[in-house]
């Protein structure tokens, strides 16, 4: 009669430690896949994506991005995100997010999170911008000062003002203001030093420790004549042949 009963316990633990053991093993075996760094352009559209390792697919419970720190989430199985700016998609193997159109409000630290009956895994990506974010470029000339403006910056310029080779950026103000997306205005006035002269302003971006000329403005003022403006890129020649009338 005892030995029944010893056989009895054995087994009932053996079928106890085999089900804690399948449980153990079951909620282990759901793993996500990421970079845990990526960059991405400004404007170029970017896509994070987190790939799946799981024997069953069949009963997802949760699958989702989300920001830390921020109120947006994106359910990959029905795609619906709280912001138009991103969308996201599943397949059985992977799935993404894509950030339409990047910009620096965007630079933070996702998560792709999934969870079904088998377990649960959570990965983190960190998302910055690579290079500089470049909008437009506004001039314009008056009697006694002339203005460079640029808008859409980033990272957070300054403006050079230089007539010939001679730096007369001390004779100007800057503003800078920041946007909603993360990029900023930045104006400078220069108030003229000479009244007949070619005057270029260089709008300089840190990239990399070291500030890198992106855009020139090239300002001509004639006594007795009006104002003209010419813009080029700094990677191009300047032409001042080109150069129109600016009322």
């Amino acid at each position: 009669m005892d030995v029944w009963k010893k056989l009895k316990t054995m087994l009932v633990t053996t079928v106890y430690f085999i089900i804690l053991l399948k449980l153990v093993n079951g909620a282990g075996f759901i793993t996500l896949h990421a970079h845990e760094n990526q960059m991405m352009n400004c404007k170029e559209k970017a896509v994070l994506q987190c790939n799946i390792s799981s024997s069953d697919t069949s009963n997802i419970l949760e699958m989702k991005w989300g920001k830390h720190d921020e109120h947006f989430e994106c359910d990959a199985r029905s795609t619906i995100s709280t912001s138009p700016a991103f969308e996201c998609n599943y397949t059985r193997e992977a799935f993404t997010l894509t950030i339409l159109h990047p910009k620096p409000a965007d630079v933070g630290v996702y998560f792709c999170s999934m969870k079904t009956n088998s377990g649960h895994d959570f990965k983190k990506i960190n998302v910055s911008i690579e290079g500089e974010c470049i909008g437009e470029s506004f001039p314009m000339a008056g009697p006694e000062n002339f203005q460079c403006t640029f808008t859409g910056i980033y990272p957070e310029g300054t403006i050079h003002w230089f007539h010939n080779d001679d730096n007369v950026t001390s004779h100007s103000n800057i503003t800078s203001l920041p946007n909603t997306d993360g990029t900023f205005n930045v104006t400078s006035v220069l108030q003229l030093p000479h009244t007949e002269h070619l005057y270029n302003c260089f709008l300089m971006l840190p990239i990399k420790g070291q500030y890198i000329e992106t855009q020139q403005l090239a300002l001509r003022l004639f006594v007795g004549k009006s104002a003209v403006c010419h813009e080029w890129d700094s990677s191009s020649s300047s032409n001042l042949d080109d150069v129109a009338d600016f009322e």
